[in-house]
């Protein structure tokens, strides 16, 4: 029977341990031989009921490691598909063939941990002369009488050992990584590799191998390392070939491409459109490129295997054999890749081409091989006026579908959809949480005083350039939230509709803050955007001039330099102090000076950029001890945790000095291995506020007091986040933005001070080294 210590032996309050069974027959100790002749086992039985004893040996070897308080699995669930492969051999006699008295087979022993059961491969040698494969199939195996009523298990293989598995004796001298690192966490000691003994047939056979001569020379091909590391690595070069001199010759544009992975050269001819060449754009196929050309090449002249007429000087009358020294073949020598350059003329079978230029990839290849730097492309001669495609001129738009549909009627005599950039909307669609939409906050302009409250949300979608409006509804202002302007191209005011060229659209360079836009009659000021696009511009800078803040830089850097000193003094001086490490002005004020020195030279958009670039870093919130110290205690309470006693005892054992500090990962790994019902959030938090010494270490009273106390009482709460709350990822700015500035790092990157001097006649402005934020 059994009861917790601290409850009173009363009813009810202890728990019986024989609920539900209904054996209470010992066991029996002895089994029937032959069907009739009892005998006694030396195999353990179990105690009545079916439990063990506790002088029973158990069936598997325990592990080095204590159990862990989880759901124990079955072990065809928690060693599925586990397997520990070991390498043997056995040795067998072969007397039918001569000298050779016995053979090493080479064997693989497979021991699956789900079932226990045993497979024995034999990997194949070739010209063995012998069944090879499976030798034992999957199955349990007994050991040899007469220990035949048990099973090998998992303890009976290792490095070293003779296993007799029906009647072969075979000799483990290696095992995998996997089963020496399980074996080693099972508290087994697992030696070094074996050596294999010498095979006299392997031997005997290495011998004749070597004895045995070719008819043939053997060729040595290639290697195949090259063809795997340069496959479908292409080096791009674009030159001429200069066919004018010729009678009704051109001037031909070509693509040379080289293969890095056989060495082979492919030329196409950049044939242009409408200019009735029939012929098709290869000009050259696949193949290497012999560097002269005298002569066509003969049959057999490049072949592997030249042959030799040692008879006759005919052809049909002769008696032919293989040169295996080669002294009739051709030597030719072919273009490689260190041949090609910019400038370079090729010789291809009497044509001259000659190189002009090269691909991105092709220059990166060369610099980082050969070192080299330069590649100025060469011009191409002028060919004259052979333009082969005619403007078609369109008839004016009818209004009737867009511009796109109506040119493709006017073009084509079938109707056909308009052709759309798949490769922009692939790259500029949505792609995971990057959306690809630019988001802006609008005010609407107009003289009626009712439409100066409405809020607006312009959307610009970057995949397909069109641009949709959407109405955000204002407190008593009369107007819904509602779809303004739906999805579509938007052309610029002030064109002419019905031409036959497709009138200009707003693109993404109309949009920035502080533009006005008027779109389908309605003016509207854009006022902000979100942070997603304000990231995107700035990421994307080359495509948006006015998120670029080296031109912006450059730009109020030009106009500063010779008014420094006196703009420093007025706008700068009242928010910095030499005592202070860092100096802090707010968005407004800065806005104000840039537009004092720059007028309309500069945008808004232009003065958040530099705002966001330089904004001051405030302190972020931190929860204080008390909301930290309720949640630990509120958590430890709801989820009905009673280990405080031996967590306590853990860490009063590992405090053998008896000072009341622990260091900090001591006292960490403690809190993490008492499995408290709190999240990592949360503990990490509570190292942050816990009391510690002038060393670092933890409190020991006060980090248990996080943990609950038998006398602590407190209201209940409401249960909170732990992992919003306290996780760093969620930690927000006590401030907007950009709505300071770091005022030092701004004039840092000016480099104006070190340049023109500090200013005479005003207070010296001093520029600490700034705080890392």
């Amino acid at each position: 029977m059994l009861r917790t210590p601290k409850l009173p032996v009363l009813p009810g309050y202890s728990f019986e341990r024989e609920i539900g069974q209904t054996k209470y027959h010992k066991s029996t100790q002895f089994e029937l031989l032959r069907g009739d002749i009892p005998y006694l086992t030396e195999a353990d039985r179990p105690g009545p009921g079916g439990y063990p004893i506790c002088w029973m040996k158990p069936d598997l070897y325990p592990s080095v490691y204590p159990r862990r308080e989880t759901k124990e699995l079955p072990g065809w669930i928690a060693y599925d598909k586990q397997i520990l492969t070991f390498e043997a051999y056995f040795q067998q006699a072969a007397w039918e063939i001569h000298n050779i008295p016995y053979q090493i087979r080479k064997v693989k022993i497979l021991f699956f941990l789900e079932d226990g059961t045993v497979q024995v491969n034999e990997p194949r040698v070739d010209n063995s002369g012998m069944t090879q494969g499976t030798l034992i199939y999957r199955q349990r195996i007994r050991f040899p009488k007469p220990m035949d009523e048990n099973f090998y298990e998992m303890i009976d293989f290792n490095i070293g050992k003779n296993v007799e598995l029906y009647g072969k004796v075979f000799r483990i001298v290696n095992c995998d990584n996997f089963t020496r690192q399980f074996l080693n966490r099972m508290g087994i000691f697992v030696g070094d590799p074996l050596d294999y003994p010498e095979d006299p047939q392997s031997a005997v056979e290495a011998k004749k191998k070597d004895e045995t001569m070719g008819r043939k020379p053997r060729k040595r091909d290639p290697p195949s390392g090259k063809f795997i590391e340069f496959d479908k690595c292409i080096l791009k070069f674009y030159g001429y070939w200069d066919d004018r001199p010729s009678t009704y010759g051109y001037l031909h544009k070509m693509e040379v491409l080289y293969f890095l992975a056989d060495d082979t050269i492919e030329i196409k001819e950049i044939i242009p459109p409408n200019s009735g060449i029939d012929n098709g754009p290869t000009f050259l196929k696949r193949g290497k490129l012999p560097k002269s050309f005298d002569h066509l090449l003969g049959i057999g002249d490049t072949d592997s295997y030249p042959l030799l007429n040692v008879l006759s000087t005919g052809f049909l009358s002769g008696r032919y054999v293989v040169d295996p020294i080669g002294c009739g073949a051709a030597k030719i020598t072919y273009y490689q890749d260190k041949d090609l350059a910019i400038g370079t003329c090729l010789n291809v079978y009497g044509r001259k081409i000659v190189l002009t230029d090269c691909d991105p990839y092709t220059k990166e290849y060369y610099r980082v091989k050969y070192g080299m730097d330069t590649f100025n492309k060469l011009d191409t001669p002028d060919e004259g006026d052979r333009s082969f495609v005619r403007d078609f001129e369109l008839p004016p738009w009818n209004g009737i579908g867009t511009f796109e549909d109506s040119e493709m009627n006017c073009r084509m005599v079938l109707p056909q959809a308009p052709k759309k950039d798949f490769y922009k909307i692939l790259v500029k669609g949505r792609v995971g949480y990057d959306s690809h939409i630019l988001r802006f906050s609008a005010k609407m302009l107009s003289h009626e005083p009712v439409n100066d409250i409405r809020n607006f949300i312009i959307s610009y979608y970057l995949s397909v350039d069109q641009v949709s409006v959407y109405e955000r509804a204002s407190r008593n202002s009369g107007f819904a939230s509602q779809l303004f302007c739906s999805k579509r191209e938007i052309f610029k005011p002030g064109q002419e509709m019905f031409v036959p060229k497709k009138p200009d659209i707003f693109l993404k360079d109309d949009f920035w803050i502080g533009n006005v836009l008027k779109l389908e009659g309605f003016r509207f000021l854009l006022t902000g955007a979100d942070d997603y696009c304000f990231r995107y511009m700035e990421l994307n800078c080359s495509e948006f001039p006015k998120s670029n803040i080296n031109l912006i830089m450059d730009k109020i850097r030009e106009k500063l330099k010779p008014v420094y000193k006196d703009f420093a003094a007025k706008h700068f001086k009242p928010y910095m102090n030499t005592s202070d490490t860092e100096a802090v002005i707010t968005f407004q004020k800065l806005k104000i000076a840039l537009k004092e020195l720059m007028g309309d030279n500069i945008t808004e958009h232009e003065i958040i950029t530099v705002a966001r670039r330089f904004r001051a870093l405030g302190p972020m919130k931190r929860h204080g001890r008390e909301v930290i110290l309720n949640a630990s205690r509120g958590e430890c309470k709801k989820k009905l945790w009673v280990g405080l006693d031996r967590l306590k005892e853990n860490i009063m054992y590992k405090d053998v000095c008896g000072t009341g500090f622990l260091p900090r990962n001591l006292a960490y790994a403690i809190c993490k291995g008492a499995k408290i019902p709190i999240e990592y959030e949360l503990l990490d938090s509570i190292f942050e506020v816990v009391e510690t010494n002038e060393c670092g270490e933890v409190c020991i009273d006060d980090l248990l007091c996080f943990f609950g106390d038998k006398q602590y009482c407190e209201r209940a709460k409401p249960p909170i986040n732990q992992k919003r709350e306290f996780s760093e990822f969620f930690k927000k700015s006590d401030r907007v933005c950009y709505a300071c500035v770091d005022l030092y790092c701004l004039l840092k990157n000016l480099g104006l001070e070190e340049e023109m001097g500090k200013p005479e006649e005003h207070a010296p402005l001093a520029l600490p080294q700034p705080q890392s934020h």
